[in-house]
């Protein structure tokens, strides 16, 4: 074999495995699991042609905290609070700053009821209207934004 049939195969391989190092590492940078400013793993969440941001709260510590004490939301990024089961929902904005929109799910993604623009620190007791197994709170004004409609189907993680 001569010198320049060795350094074209070379230059083949090393192309090769170039190709594969930037394959693996884009498959790991998109499988990787996100992490939010407080320590909530996030997901994109499809929302008709739009995708949203969402922090996960399925864990009861972080259920029971969800938005308290925040000062902001961007447009476009929410918390998606996650039951094991869906039942009758009940949510409330104590200790909540920013008003939101409540988004109640049920375990087939389906939006069962929407709550535009709960008031900040109102107990008011928020009712789903039926089993849900997802809540989604958004900045107030964006269930418009992203047109959300009772009996929409939403793609959840």
């Amino acid at each position: 074999m001569g010198d320049k049939n060795k350094k074209k195969l070379w230059i083949i391989g090393f192309g090769a495995a170039l190709v594969l190092a930037l394959v693996v590492y884009a498959v790991v940078v998109t499988l990787r699991p996100t992490v939010s400013p407080f320590g909530l793993h996030t997901e994109q969440l499809i929302i008709g042609q739009n995708t949203v941001v969402v922090e996960i709260a399925d864990t009861d510590s972080a259920r029971t905290k969800g938005l308290m004490m925040r000062t902001f939301l961007p447009e476009g990024q929410g918390m998606l609070f996650v039951w094991p089961e869906a039942a009758p929902r009940t949510m409330w904005m104590k200790d909540t700053f920013i008003p939101l929109d409540i988004v109640f799910i049920d375990g087939q993604g389906n939006i069962i009821n929407i709550i535009p623009n709960a008031t900040p620190h109102d107990l008011s007791p928020l009712e789903g209207g039926g089993p849900a197994k997802y809540v989604l709170e958004l900045p107030a004004g964006d269930a418009s934004r992203l047109q959300m409609a009772v009996g929409q189907t939403i793609v959840l993680p």
